[in-house]
């Protein structure tokens, strides 16, 4: 193929949001996980250093197609290199679920008063249940949506009482029964900060005790990242894409 041709083809994958839509174009287009399309790809990057914000969107699709090519390239593989990166939302959901896609969407981006709070936390819930028998539903999007419910429970709990926060970290612990280290790492490090922080919430002055075990899971996700970005090839200055890492923990 021509380098016109990758060229071609790759332009409108760049363009496109992450999202459902990005996936399936590169599932179209194998090719693109080329080593010449990295080179064309590689060569955007540096046109770009005084861009922060295109910079970071370039890398994050270099670091996509770089997972992908590492897991084989296969359509399975690159679907795992998207959920490793944007999590299990970002496969194929049944139309049920796109509804509560759409609401968790929302609640990121729109403020929401404690009482629908508390009743997206009670639709997250049943949501979960059904998901959890629908055959439809992925390994990767059950573990999204215990995540996503470990952080509203508790994010809606005032106080959090030690009940509130057992059942926040049961939830983020059967998240990390599918994102393991091995398959999964920078969504398992997500998952770890966010125990972490459900320690932190749940103690207004937190024991040594606590704090160490803080510390603790922030290093293994401070791990889980760094190991990812040295299978990918990447430096830590260069992958600006934090994935839920907490800035702090690139500077140690």
């Amino acid at each position: 193929m021509l380098v016109t041709e990758y060229y071609q083809k790759l332009v409108p994958w760049l363009l496109k949001p992450l999202g459902q839509s990005h996936r399936h174009y590169l599932e179209a287009h194998p090719e693109l996980l080329d080593d010449e399309c990295e080179r064309l790809l590689t060569l955007l990057i540096n046109e770009h250093q005084y861009h922060p914000d295109e910079l970071q969107r370039l890398r994050i699709r270099r670091m996509l197609l770089r997972d992908a090519r590492i897991r084989s390239g296969t359509e399975q593989a690159i679907q795992a290199a998207y959920v490793n990166m944007c999590g299990g939302l970002i496969l194929n959901l049944p139309a049920w679920l796109l509804d509560v896609e759409r609401h968790l969407l929302c609640l990121a981006h729109v403020e929401q008063t404690e009482r629908q709070l508390a009743t997206c936390k009670i639709r997250l819930s049943n949501a979960l249940d059904y998901a959890r028998i629908d055959r439809q539903v992925a390994p990767e999007t059950v573990a999204e949506l215990y995540y996503q419910l470990g952080l509203l429970f508790i994010s809606t709990a005032r106080p959090c009482t030690q009940y509130i926060l057992e059942r926040t970290i049961s939830y983020h612990q059967e998240a990390l029964q599918v994102y393991t280290a091995t398959s999964y790492p920078l969504q398992y490090a997500k998952v770890l900060i966010a125990i972490g922080n459900a320690y932190l919430c749940a103690s207004l002055s937190p024991l040594p005790s606590i704090l160490d075990q803080v510390f603790a899971l922030y290093q293994l996700a401070q791990q889980s990242y760094h190991a990812f970005l040295n299978t990918t090839l990447l430096t830590a200055d260069e992958a600006t894409y934090q994935v839920g890492v907490p800035t702090h923990l690139h500077a140690r």
